[in-house]
C-alpha cells in the first residue's frame, strides 16, 4: 500500500469530520432551530456529539493507520491475521455515534421538513432525508449483527 495514499485518505477523513462538526455546530446555533421542538434540539445535540466522535476518531486513525499498514506488510501470515482482526482504531467501533446518532438527527430534520407546509424546502427532500437516515443506520446494524453485505447496500446507496 502506498503510504502517500494512506496519508491522503486519513487527511481527507479528518477534513470530512471537521467540516461535518462545523456544519452540525452551525446548524445547532441557528436561531430558527431554537424555536423548533425539543426532539429536534435533542437530536441535534446527539449529532454534534456524533460528529465530534467521528472527527476525533479520524485524527486517531490518521496517526495510527500508516504504522498498522506497515506492520501488516512486513508481518508474516499470523501477524497479518491478527492485524486484520483488530486494525480498526476508533472511538466508535460499531458506528453508533458516527452513524446512528447522526442518522437520528437526519431523520428528525427530514420529518420536520416533510411535515411543514410553509417550508422553503420541498417535502420530497424530507422523504429523501428519511432514506438517508435509514442508510446511516445500516452501518451500525451491519457491525452489530455481523452482516457485511449491508456495507454493499450502504456503498450502493451512497
Amino acid at each position: 500500500m502506498n503510504p502517500n495514499i494512506t496519508s491522503l485518505g486519513g487527511v481527507c477523513s479528518v477534513l470530512l469530520g471537521v467540516l461535518s462538526a462545523v456544519a452540525g455546530l452551525v446548524y445547532f446555533l441557528l436561531p430558527e432551530q431554537q424555536r423548533l421542538g425539543g426532539w429536534l434540539r435533542w437530536a441535534s445535540n446527539l449529532a454534534v456529539v456524533g460528529f465530534a466522535v467521528s472527527g476525533v476518531g479520524s485524527f486517531i486513525v490518521l496517526g495510527r493507520l500508516p504504522a498498522i499498514a506497515a506492520a501488516f506488510e512486513r508481518g508474516d501470515a499470523a501477524t497479518q491475521a491478527a492485524l486484520a482482526a483488530v486494525w480498526r482504531t476508533t472511538l466508535d467501533p460499531f458506528g453508533l455515534w458516527g452513524y446512528g446518532a447522526i442518522g437520528l438527527w437526519i431523520l428528525t430534520v427530514a420529518l420536520t421538513m416533510a411535515r411543514q407546509t410553509d417550508s422553503h424546502f420541498p417535502a420530497a427532500l424530507g422523504y429523501l432525508g428519511i432514506v438517508a437516515a435509514v442508510v446511516h443506520w445500516l452501518v451500525p446494524i451491519a457491525f452489530l449483527a455481523r452482516m457485511p453485505f449491508l456495507f454493499y447496500v450502504v456503498a450502493a446507496a451512497g
